[in-house]
């Protein structure tokens, strides 16, 4: 098992939970944050969170189908 020091030791990891702390909860919000962060980071981030369970995704909307991305407890 990793570490969260591991998990959460790079620049862009860290902002993305600084955001989803603050209330960010969508891909396009999180996108649009002052450092903007590139897309390929973003996506890289949210699926290294969310495979050590630190992020769940949660659809929002059906049609199509968007997902918010949450810290878990």
């Amino acid at each position: 098992m990793s570490s969260a020091l591991g998990i959460l030791s790079d620049k862009w990891s860290l902002l993305v939970v600084r955001d989803l702390f603050t209330g960010i909860t969508t891909y396009n919000d999180l996108q649009c944050s002052p450092e903007k962060r590139p897309t390929n980071i973003l996506a890289n981030r949210l699926t290294r969170l969310t495979g050590h369970q630190i992020v769940e995704k949660k659809p929002y909307q059906q049609h199509p189908v968007r997902y918010e991305e949450i810290l878990t407890p």
